[in-house]
């Protein structure tokens, strides 16, 4: 007969990028932080199309367009 046994504390090996990118991490790492009482994140808004907008203006840009 086979148990399995579930944690519902997250280890550092459940971590995808942990695990896929162990060089960029110290080798004694001793555990992940600890849970936030407040989650980054950000709120989408359904069916909102996304904004093209180049995130920098070349400067003379304006000019150049303008000819």
């Amino acid at each position: 007969q086979v148990t399995r046994t579930v944690s519902k504390e997250k280890r550092v090996e459940d971590v995808p990028v942990i695990r896929d990118f162990p060089e960029v991490f110290p080798e004694d790492l001793s555990g992940l932080p600890p849970p936030r009482q407040v989650e980054f994140r950000i709120d989408l808004i359904p069916g909102a199309t996304p904004i093209f907008q180049s995130p920098h203006s070349e400067p003379g840009m304006d000019i150049m367009s303008s000819k």
